[in-house]
């Protein structure tokens, strides 16, 4: 970043960003005015509690999470096997729709995926 913006006093319209650290990104040119800017990001949510009764799976992938505890709980009883079958059938099921539309959700940029980066010229987007 510091090769494409030596001089962050020097303002323009942002082209680039990098991660600085877990708090702070890093944005070439530095911004002339104030940006709207959307930022996808993950998180670690706060854990089960008394004041917090839900969970992203809990609201996003119930069914999931039903044959999850289903499975889990199925494994205290003697019940017959086909049963266990049925609900690991199940589970897999509700767990691949998950995957699916969780696909169109990238969750890593190229950088961090492993993908080789190639040095391409590009313009600055200045007048």
């Amino acid at each position: 970043m510091k090769e494409y913006w030596p001089n962050g006093a020097t303002t323009g319209i942002p082209k680039y960003y990098s991660v600085w650290d877990e708090n702070t990104f890093y944005i070439a040119p530095t911004p002339s005015s104030a940006l709207a800017v959307e930022l996808g990001y993950i998180y670690r949510p706060a854990q089960l509690s008394s004041t917090n009764t839900t969970t992203w799976i809990s609201t996003n992938a119930p069914e999931a999470l039903f044959y999850a505890c289903l499975i889990q709980a199925y494994s205290y009883t003697k019940g017959p096997p086909e049963m266990m079958a049925t609900f690991d059938a199940s589970y897999k099921q509700a767990l691949q729709g998950l995957g699916i539309e969780q696909q169109g959700r990238r969750r890593r940029d190229e950088y961090r995926d492993g993908m080789v980066r190639v040095q391409l010229k590009s313009e600055s987007p200045g007048p």
